[in-house]
């Protein structure tokens, strides 16, 4: 519930603050006309708070079903994340250059002063 609490939360942030038209769009990896880089809020200290907050939600998933299966989608979920962290990072040091570089460097990219 708390993941999904602030799943909500980010998205709502990137459509008001980073040019997204809605909701829904936030979810495709895109570089949408008047696109800004957001570095505060949720995004002072990690890149990827959106991906931590559907994982904590997923993970809640697993803990109110208590199964195997869970903890192997969860598995399988964080190493489709990772990927997509990887092609999203790339798209936007293309967008925006040396502020994302200076940005990557100043920041973890899913847990707060550990990854």
């Amino acid at each position: 519930m708390i993941g999904g609490y602030f799943r909500y939360k980010i998205r709502y942030e990137l459509k008001k603050k980073a040019g997204f038209t809605s909701l829904a769009s936030t979810a495709r990896l895109q570089i949408v006309e008047n696109h800004q880089l957001i570095t505060d809020g949720f995004y002072q200290h990690i890149r990827h708070p959106l991906y931590l907050a559907e994982t904590i939600r997923n993970f809640g998933f697993v803990l109110i079903f208590s199964s195997i299966y869970g903890v192997i989608f969860i598995a399988v979920g964080t190493i489709f994340l990772l990927l997509r962290i990887g092609i999203e990072e790339k798209m936007l040091v293309e967008e925006f250059g040396e502020d994302y570089k200076k940005y990557q460097r100043n920041t973890k990219k899913v847990i707060p002063y550990i990854y």
